[in-house]
């Protein structure tokens, strides 16, 4: 309705809504009811979805601008961009990652830093049903996977703090993601 009302491109041109804008807030509104019905993990903030898709083909001082004209706070306006951001970086690694390695533990560390919302958009504009399985298997396994070991394993063993701990456990990690851990 307020497409009908030019309402959306009175707030600024790049909102207008053509055809392809229209399909993937439907895509979108269709990822979300598809992840309300898991149950799983936080709700995830809708808006980001929507803003998303409305202002995908922006530039970032463009969409900056957008955000200027919402009136957002500074803290959300950061959030907001962060996840562009990471989406595009996303869109680089997923293809490499589909045609070159297929591990997960390869998905894991493009998606892992990547809030619910931003697995949730890249479901939806992925058309690739084997990738879009794998961002599914993220968002219902891999993303609450833990190393069979801990700090506190390593500390009663003796093993030095802090940055040691993390060369110990990534590894770790990826041979449990991968299925090699012994």
């Amino acid at each position: 309705r307020m497409d009908q009302f030019d309402i959306l491109k009175t707030i600024h041109p790049l909102l207008k809504l053509a055809p392809e804008k229209v399909a993937l807030l439907h895509e979108a509104e269709s990822v979300l009811d598809w992840y309300s019905r898991l149950y799983i993990g936080k709700e995830p903030q809708r808006w980001h979805l929507f803003l998303y898709m409305l202002t995908k083909s922006g530039k970032h001082p463009v969409v900056s601008e957008v955000l200027d004209r919402f009136d957002l706070a500074q803290r959300g306006k950061t959030e907001f961009m962060r996840l562009r951001e990471a989406l595009r970086q996303a869109q680089i690694k997923l293809p490499r990652w589909q045609k070159d390695d297929l591990s997960m533990s390869g998905l894991y560390a493009i998606l892992s830093k990547i809030p619910v919302e931003g697995i949730l958009i890249l479901m939806a504009l992925y058309h690739d049903d084997e990738l879009t399985k794998h961002l599914s298997h993220f968002l219902t396994r891999l993303h609450q996977e833990q190393p069979d070991i801990t700090g506190e394993v390593l500390k009663a063993i003796d093993v030095p703090a802090a940055p040691l701990y993390g060369k110990i456990l990534a590894p770790v990690l990826e041979a449990q993601l991968d299925g090699t851990a012994a």
